[in-house]
């Protein structure tokens, strides 16, 4: 690789030369008071590196640039890695997407059917429904019977069987829930 400029603008990938070359451009007019890029250079094994490219001019008495510091340094590792971890973050964002409107699904799904339970148990003549979690804490109470047993589905929600009831009613209850639950 020669020392010379047009081998440095050779160099640079097609893609990009525009923009590094007016960035140096506005530099020499003093539009900036350096350069700094970032942007891919062939290699002399024939790949595409990411360049880090800094300088600064000096100008002269009458404000032509006289000479030109610089230097390049190799940041084709640290690209790949960003390149890698905005892939990640895309593959990561799509998942959650995905994962969002399967629980929004299921949650429309378990809306609905606690819409039907409490329907069927509010109609139901002569009774009352419970619905329990494997914790035998009681998710939905209807029915007409519960306040004939003193019972009120405010009272229950969220509560366990052992927190509404006597020890000896929970140890003849748990063994049925435990069985309807399995």
């Amino acid at each position: 690789i020669t020392n010379h400029l047009d081998e440095w603008a050779q160099r640079v990938h097609p893609d990009d030369i525009g923009w590094v070359t007016q960035a140096i451009q506005d530099h020499f007019a003093k539009k900036t008071p350096f350069y700094i890029t970032e942007h891919r250079m062939l290699h002399k094994d024939g790949s595409y590196r990411w360049i880090l490219d800094r300088g600064q001019a000096l100008w002269n008495e009458s404000g032509e640039v006289v000479r030109a510091v610089g230097a390049h340094t190799d940041v084709t590792e640290r690209k790949q890695l960003e390149a890698a971890l905005q892939r990640a973050n895309q593959e990561l964002e799509q998942r959650v997407a995905e994962r969002t409107e399967q629980l929004q699904s299921a949650y429309r799904d378990l809306a609905e059917r606690e819409t039907l339970y409490r329907t069927l148990a509010q109609h139901i003549p002569n009774g009352a429904v419970a619905l329990f979690d494997r914790n035998l804490r009681y998710r939905l109470c209807e029915g007409i019977e519960l306040k004939t047993v003193g019972l009120d589905a405010g009272v229950l929600i969220d509560k366990s069987i052992w927190e509404v009831f006597p020890v000896d009613v929970c140890q003849q209850i748990e063994p049925i829930y435990r069985g309807a639950l399995s």
